[in-house]
């Protein structure tokens, strides 16, 4: 059982490798070796992600050129000697905005070369083996993108509420002012008949 458990994790790792690719990318005025992972998610989530990760294992990046460099840093699933780790995300395409291709580049004694196998294989696994990460970051995202709409929803219900307390008061004043009116009337139309009666008594004082 021990055995087809190591089979299984092995066999994930190869799987995520396998997604990651040698390719080149345009670093410090040179081409050089770097490794390449696709991701269907947009740029800024997948760089923040990436961020995120290498914060947690004490690494922090600073932004060079459209890089997020890490010199002489030690990411013991890579590798244990310190080396100089860049990375380059960008949209896959014009078109597919949600769509991200991940640039890994590896300098140091350690550094992406044919020599370098185990580092190679270890820099796929850890590149093949982002989506995690990046799926725990979009989470965040959409949990961020709902807290804000309950926010705006809850403010406009409170609004809503506190209209229906202004109408209901209006609607108050005007009752009063209604039944005010009425009274109004009432005395107003004695007050007419009185001012006709006077008027009538002077008419039939006529000669």
């Amino acid at each position: 059982m021990k055995r087809f458990f190591i089979g299984l994790f092995m066999a994930a790792g190869l799987t995520a490798s396998a997604q990651v690719y040698e390719g080149k990318v345009s670093y410090q005025k040179t081409e050089q070796p770097a490794l390449v992972m696709e991701y269907n998610y947009p740029p800024d989530l997948v760089e923040s992600a990436i961020k995120q990760k290498m914060e947690k294992i004490g690494l922090k990046a600073k932004s060079s050129k459209g890089f997020l460099v890490y010199s002489g840093a030690t990411i013991s699933d890579i590798s244990s000697s310190p080396m100089d780790y860049a990375f380059k995300v960008e949209r896959k395409s014009r078109r597919d905005k949600n769509s991200s291709i991940v640039y890994m580049v590896m300098n140091g004694a350690n550094a992406l070369s044919a020599e370098s196998g185990s580092t190679n294989s270890n820099g796929k696994y850890f590149l093949g083996n982002l989506s995690p990460d990046i799926e725990s970051s979009s989470l965040e995202v959409d949990i961020k993108a709902q807290e804000d709409n309950l926010a705006k929803a809850e403010k406009k219900y409170k609004t809503m509420q506190d209209d229906k307390a202004d109408m209901e008061k209006k609607l108050r004043k005007l009752q009063d002012d209604l039944k005010t009116n009425e009274k109004d009337q009432a005395n107003q139309e004695k007050e007419l008949e009185k001012q006709r009666g006077v008027l009538d008594a002077l008419r039939g004082r006529r000669k």
